[in-house]
């Protein structure tokens, strides 16, 4: 074992970063973002690099007393990500968390094309990650069907890097526009709101298997649908009216382009836990 030079831009099988509670001995490569590499390290740890180095980031301290502050606050939740620590290591810095080695993503289980049953069952789980961080006055900001990992016996919520507290009031641009709201796109104060859009997005991908304004994200119209709602198809009209009609008005009024007419967070998890 080496530890990592910090010269080159990834860190190789068996090199190891240093933390503040322990060293992390990288086990393999696991994907790159879009301003950060992920690696399973000590055979047990999901370990974030953020490739931009500090030196150069010029609110590097405002970032990181975010971060700090948002995970101490979801350490101390049910349906969350565990996180192990924050550190800095040869000008980068880094986020550790446990590793959910036998999780599935919502994203894989949509792919697998599971029965009706099985995708309405899930909005039961699915609703509490949310809830439980709003209640908490944290926006996430970056939804995606990636970012909710199903367990066994509950489904938690990762990747807060965007995350803000409801009370800083400020735009957390990501770069995954295709789940973006409104907010996002005219790069407005995103809000509890906000994150009740792109959760309206994602259920109905759940329940549909895809996306509700697919067509014009083909045709690169993804940010005219999306503050239009053009060409929306109520859920119902897929469903054939098969759907609880609370639901169903529950998920189209989720997607409205005005933040006001969307249902509040605990109004969609009364629907969501009380009424499938």
């Amino acid at each position: 074992m080496k530890f990592w030079d910090g010269i080159s831009s990834k860190i190789g099988a068996n090199e190891a970063v240093k933390g503040k509670k322990q060293d992390y001995v990288i086990n393999k490569f696991l994907g790159i973002g879009s301003f950060n590499n992920s690696y399973l390290a000590n055979g047990n740890i999901f370990l974030k690099q953020y490739t931009y180095p500090i030196k150069k980031h010029k609110n590097f301290l405002k970032f990181k007393n975010r971060l700090e502050k948002i995970y101490n606050k979801i350490n101390n939740l049910t349906f969350t990500e565990n996180i192990i620590e924050t550190f800095e290591y040869k000008n980068h810095c880094f986020i550790a968390r446990e590793y959910e080695k036998d999780a599935k993503t919502l994203k894989k289980f949509v792919s697998q094309n599971p029965s009706i049953e099985n995708r309405l069952s899930l909005l039961k789980k699915l609703i509490l990650p949310l809830f439980e961080i709003h209640q908490n006055d944290i926006v996430h900001t970056d939804l995606k069907p990636e970012q909710f990992l199903i367990l066994e016996d509950k489904i938690i919520l990762i990747d807060f890097d965007h995350c803000i507290d409801e009370g800083l009031n400020i735009y957390a641009p990501a770069m995954t526009n295709y789940w973006y709201s409104p907010e996002h796109i005219k790069s407005e104060n995103i809000s509890f709101h906000s994150d009740v859009f792109t959760f309206g997005l994602i259920v109905y991908k759940l329940l549909t298997n895809i996306h509700p304004f697919y067509k014009k994200i083909k045709e690169g119209k993804y940010e005219e649908a999306i503050l239009k709602k053009s060409e929306y198809i109520p859920i119902n009209e897929i469903y054939k009216n098969t759907l609880p009609i609370n639901l169903a008005e529950c998920i189209d009024s989720m997607l409205e382009r005005d933040f006001k007419n969307r249902p509040k967070t605990y109004e969609v998890y009364e629907i969501f836990t009380n009424n499938l």
